[in-house]
């Protein structure tokens, strides 16, 4: 049998504010360089810490892509790749000995990889469309969470927008991370009132 994340299709797009935003799996090794090349990108460096060589980051996207509990994909902006995301099962996840979560309850990990598309009013479709996948995507997923470092002031601003709330503070080994949660009903019932 399946596990949830591995229901997640290759491939989704979605087009928000005259934007096509999307997401495909990601392609090892072919999509190696790309992901080494933002893990060493300055604004990468200061949230994940994985300014490492070619071969440890090789390492890492295997032992991810073995683990059939999450699912990697890249962010697209039209075709083209900005971003990377780890969408995965939370009660599978480190996240299970902090957080008590649904067998149904899906997380994300995501990074904008291009400099050049930051800033330009793009976060908060991108969630939106990550919002979209997996709800579209997993139809007895009725929660979403997400655990940022706690100094990460975007996530905050846009949260509202999104119907993501602020459910606890998490003490990890490596940051101090904020908990919100995404209810499915909720967000669709926000999304119905604003251009989606």
């Amino acid at each position: 049998m399946k596990h949830l994340s591995q229901c997640l299709p290759e491939r989704y797009t979605r087009v928000i504010n005259g934007n096509t935003y999307g997401v495909r799996s990601l392609r090892y090794p072919a999509d190696l360089s790309l992901l080494h090349r933002w893990m060493n990108t300055e604004h990468v460096v200061q949230q994940w810490q994985m300014n490492k060589p070619l071969h440890e980051i090789a390492t890492f996207l295997e032992k991810m892509l073995a683990d059939d509990h999450q699912r990697l994909y890249l962010i697209l902006l039209g075709e083209t790749p900005v971003g990377y995301l780890e969408i995965y099962q939370c009660h599978r996840d480190r996240l299970a000995r902090y957080y008590q979560s649904s067998t149904d309850d899906m997380g994300w990990h995501l990074l904008f990889g291009e400099t050049w598309f930051e800033g330009h009013g793009h976060l908060r479709p991108v969630l939106a469309m990550i919002n979209h996948f997996i709800f579209d995507s997993l139809p007895k997923t009725e929660r979403i969470l997400f655990e940022p470092d706690s100094g990460v002031a975007a996530f905050k601003r846009v949260s509202p927008d999104l119907a993501y709330e602020e459910i606890g503070r998490l003490a990890f080994p490596e940051k101090d991370a904020t908990l919100y949660a995404c209810e499915r009903k909720d967000f669709f019932t926000l999304m119905e009132t604003t251009i989606s």
